[in-house]
């Protein structure tokens, strides 16, 4: 028998352990609904509001920062926080805080757009060649854990996991080696990370603005 459970004021089918159920339900919600996650059966919503500093902030300084390199050397397109991403393959569906998909995997049909009527894409479906997670106070377990072994079935090549909750920043650079698995990229003596997907090193610098409040800054090196 079908039924709804309510999470903190918001309606959720209880039958929504299957892809396709999950994904239908998304398809259905409102554009201020709250995030929602899929892996192999286990549903994980988020209905807290996000630190302004730590994330808000940290996901817009990066995101506005990778969105002009993607143009910059034309090798794909960078999608910012609240893109919706879909892997069949693993069982995996979520919103990333950004992910890029290079111009190759779109042309080999590796990772495409599905429409929902009267509201144009809305799902992007196959694979990311990186992914951006900003870990907060709720999302712990699932960036750290779940998405690393999530994120490396999926093929995607580099996960970038940040966490500024507390100084100094935390930057991992996780590039996808043969075998299937994660490894860190190691910070040469700059401080800066090679990405293989980019072909750029990066490094990302926390300071203040003119208001005292944090800021950031994701520097680019060739």
């Amino acid at each position: 028998m079908r039924g709804t459970l309510t999470v903190d004021g918001f309606s959720v089918p209880t039958e929504i352990d299957r892809l396709d159920a999950f994904r239908a339900w998304v398809r259905e919600l409102d554009e201020d609904a709250p995030r929602v996650h899929f892996s192999r059966g286990r549903v994980w919503i988020q209905v807290s509001t996000q630190d302004y500093f730590s994330h808000l902030r940290l996901v817009a300084d990066l995101s506005k920062r990778l969105g002009l390199l993607a143009e910059e050397l034309d090798i794909g397109e960078y999608w910012p926080d609240g893109g919706w991403l879909t892997n069949e393959e693993v069982g995996l569906s979520t919103e990333p805080d950004g992910f890029l998909v290079l111009w190759r995997t779109t042309d080999s049909g590796a990772s495409r757009f599905l429409e929902r009527p009267r509201r144009g894409p809305v799902e992007l479906v196959g694979r990311a060649d990186m992914v951006l997670e900003v870990v907060s106070d709720s999302s712990v377990n699932k960036d750290t854990v779940q998405l690393v072994a999530d994120y490396a079935s999926a093929g995607f090549a580099e996960y970038w996991l940040v966490d500024g909750r507390r100084a100094p920043l935390s930057f991992r650079l996780l590039v996808l080696q043969p075998g299937g698995l994660y490894t860190d990229a190691q910070a040469d003596e700059e401080g800066f990370v090679a990405s293989p997907v980019w072909g750029r090193r990066f490094r990302i610098d926390a300071g203040v603005n003119r208001a005292g409040r944090p800021c950031y800054t994701l520097v680019v090196r060739p």
